[in-house]
């Protein structure tokens, strides 16, 4: 396959469907009634390599044809498909990002066998615990705290092969377990 275009998510709008995405699928889940458990598609949340994160919509309809195929973790190229942008009223949205994918009939969804670009295989936000409190005042955005830094995060500078790079260390915790997490800077 040869590489074409791919679009960024900034570049994405309501002018059209011609577009083309790289995108790794971090979750996929099934949207339901609270009332009367009816199912109302497939909800997903991609990201891009520059990090940033979208959430895409499947209407009951045209779920079949994805089902299969879609799996957390992987890597697709996504054509053909419509943005939508969210009105100031849509409560709950799973991300902080002003519009969203919305599959149609001509979208086509084909895993990036070939790897043709790199995608981290994690996404996610950090935010100060002062910042908590006003995010859980704006009921427009789902939050979820999986964790605790444990000690404030130190930034280290080392070399590799004549160059300087920098990444920063800290522990997370949930209270009952512990992870060092390190993040490489560019």
């Amino acid at each position: 396959m040869s590489f074409s275009k791919s679009h960024t998510f900034d570049e994405l709008n309501d002018s059209t469907t011609y577009w083309t995405i790289w995108v790794r699928a971090q979750s996929i889940w099934k949207g339901v009634t609270m009332k009367t458990n009816k199912f109302r598609g497939y909800n997903i949340i991609f990201f891009d390599d520059t990090n940033s994160r979208i959430h895409a919509f499947i209407e009951p309809q045209i779920c079949p044809k994805f089902e299969e195929e879609l799996q957390e973790g992987c890597i697709y190229i996504i054509r053909n498909f419509s943005v939508k942008y969210y009105n100031r009223d849509e409560t709950n949205r799973a991300i902080r990002n002003e519009k969203h994918i919305y599959f149609n009939q001509d979208i086509t969804l084909k895993k990036d066998s070939e790897k043709v670009i790199r995608i981290e295989p994690q996404s996610f936000d950090l935010f100060l615990l002062s910042n908590v409190d006003k995010l859980k005042g704006d009921n427009r955005f789902l939050s979820d705290v999986v964790g605790l830094l444990e000690d404030s995060p130190t930034k280290i500078a080392y070399r590799k092969e004549k160059v300087e790079k920098h990444n920063v260390k800290f522990t997370l915790t949930d209270g009952r377990y512990y992870w060092t997490i390190t993040i490489h800077l560019l």
